[in-house]
């Protein structure tokens, strides 16, 4: 909790990549890592905004640190 990373491209279907884009998740961009939700998911922040992310989905995202 408190990491910094880079997201990569998701391994995943491509309605998720567009889905992910319009939120505002995209390839390349530095998220912090935040509280854990109901359900094994995770709380990101990227700037002033804060993203609840599926465990599902978190398992198909990729990080650089």
């Amino acid at each position: 909790m408190g990491d910094t990373v880079v997201l990569s491209a998701p391994r995943t279907e491509p309605q998720l990549c567009r889905r992910l884009a319009q939120l505002g998740l995209r390839a390349g961009m530095s998220v912090t890592v935040g509280s854990k939700t109901a359900g094994g998911g995770r709380v990101v922040k990227s700037g002033t905004s804060r993203y609840a992310i599926d465990r599902e989905t978190l398992e198909l995202m990729d990080v650089l640190r």
